[in-house]
């Protein structure tokens, strides 16, 4: 099996074990440049909701497989797309919005005109984008983004230099294809896309490169409102606290505000 596919089999295969208990319809899409995964809801709503991982990432079975479930029971179809050298096939690229023209082709192809796009971190910046050309073409959209990558200015761009080391870690760790995610390095934190107001930015904004990942159980104070509590962890050094059943619900609120 070649590499960059083999975790990605098992979170595919994780995933499908997950939605599947709960007598969920799920399949595999593949159109030529594209690999996702699609978990179909008993009663559609008529709203796609399309997820983006990070850099050298894959998505989790169990965090993603009942973030799912709990979206499909309220009638939203959910795409867990991969990103190329990540599950999709290799693509050279030297932006967020050529990765966000490659993410359009795939929504154009398979979802319909209502469109929630979720991105983390690195995927985070391409939802920015892709949020915006959707628009562009007439969708309803509306996009959330946590912990996006962000942008590093002047001495702060000798940080960019970590971004190599940190993106073979996580290719290393994750199996994926690493000459693709070295070739992200060069973006992360180079590039920048700023927020269109159709994009909700959640823990962060443009003033860190790669935040720490959070070791303590997360749980949200009584009272307090996710945005709030999501940049509260943000300082902290969190970067995606945010538990299936709190991504789900406020997922589930965006989509009551689509135009």
């Amino acid at each position: 099996m070649p590499v960059g596919y083999v975790d990605v089999e098992k979170s595919l295969k994780g995933i499908r074990r997950k939605v599947e208990a709960w007598n969920l319809r799920a399949k595999e899409v593949r159109t030529g440049e594209h690999r996702s995964f699609v978990v179909e809801p008993p009663i559609p709503s008529g709203v796609d909701v399309v997820f983006i991982h990070g850099l050298g990432s894959i998505f989790n079975p169990e965090r993603d497989g009942e973030v799912a479930r709990r979206l499909t029971a309220s009638g939203l179809r959910v795409h867990f797309l991969f990103l190329p050298g990540q599950g999709s096939p290799p693509k050279k690229v030297k932006s967020y919005e050529e990765l966000a023209e490659w993410a359009k082709s795939y929504v154009q192809k398979v979802a319909g005109r209502k469109v929630i796009v979720v991105g983390h971190s690195f995927g985070g910046e391409i939802a920015k984008a892709l949020v915006r050309k959707m628009k562009e073409e007439g969708y309803a959209v509306r996009g959330i983004v946590i912990a996006p990558a962000g942008q590093r200015e002047g001495l702060g761009k000798l940080i960019n230099l970590l971004a190599y080391p940190y993106a073979l870690y996580k290719a290393l760790k994750n199996r994926v294809n690493p000459v693709q995610v070295l070739r992200y390095a060069r973006i992360l934190g180079r590039d920048f896309v700023p927020p269109p107001e159709e994009v909700e930015v959640i823990q962060g904004y443009r003033d860190r490169l790669v935040p720490k990942a959070s070791k303590r159980v997360v749980t949200r104070r009584k009272g307090v409102e996710i945005e709030e509590w999501m940049k509260e962890e943000y300082h902290r050094g969190g970067h995606f606290p945010l538990s299936p059943d709190e991504l789900a619900r406020k997922v589930i609120e965006v989509a009551t505000r689509l135009d």
